[in-house]
């Protein structure tokens, strides 16, 4: 991943390990409206919502970096189970990822 800026201070806070945090989400959704938009608001009862990874970041030291660039390399730990995602007639499971 890289971040580019013209605030320096800002790139060196925002480059941290610590800053960057990727999650891998799995949701599951039945009934008749599961095969709707992934981003309406779902009932408790039906939708299914868990953690299905999360990402581990360092920063890369290959090359020279550029004074208005940082650069972090990581990876995603999922398990071997995890299904891709797919849509049924009132059935979906969906993975996507939230970075924060």
């Amino acid at each position: 991943m890289t971040i580019v800026s013209s605030d320096t201070q800002a790139l060196d806070i925002l480059s941290s390990p610590t800053s960057v945090q990727l999650h891998l989400v799995r949701s599951m959704a039945t009934g008749s409206d599961a095969t709707g938009d992934a981003n309406l608001p779902r009932r408790s009862t039906n939708f299914l919502k868990e953690s299905a990874g999360q990402a581990s970041f360092w920063p890369c030291n290959e090359g020279a970096e550029m004074e208005n660039e940082r650069t972090l390399e990581g990876e995603l730990q999922i398990g071997k189970t995890l299904k891709p995602s797919f849509v049924f007639p009132r059935f979906a499971i969906r993975v996507c990822y939230l970075l924060q």
